[in-house]
């Protein structure tokens, strides 16, 4: 995995409205093969909070800002957004850029 200045990683957060844990956890498996087949993504990696089941965090690192608008064009990524709006209870993404490191 080779990361420059330029690249953009996206933290997004997922956490599942009560009884609906497992299912987010599926459809949020869903989109990770595709996602990370893109030719724009360097890193898209899943993750579950260890004291907060129904809480799950995406880690993505994108070539540029094409990357990224090419992603949320896609029918995998439109699939996910409807299928975790009735799902979620608080969704937050942030995007972020290296500074340093």
């Amino acid at each position: 995995m080779t990361v420059s200045a330029q690249n953009i990683a996206i933290v997004a957060e997922m956490h599942a409205k009560p009884g609906q844990e497992a299912t987010l956890r599926l459809a949020l498996e869903a989109a990770v093969s595709p996602s990370k087949a893109e030719p724009g993504n360097i890193l898209y990696r899943l993750h579950q909070n260890l004291d907060a089941p129904g809480h799950f965090v995406f880690y993505e690192i994108w070539q540029d800002e094409a990357a990224i608008e090419t992603h949320v064009a896609t029918a995998h990524f439109n699939a996910l957004i409807a299928a975790i709006e009735p799902l979620s209870a608080k969704t937050v993404i942030t995007k972020l850029k290296a500074i340093a490191g």
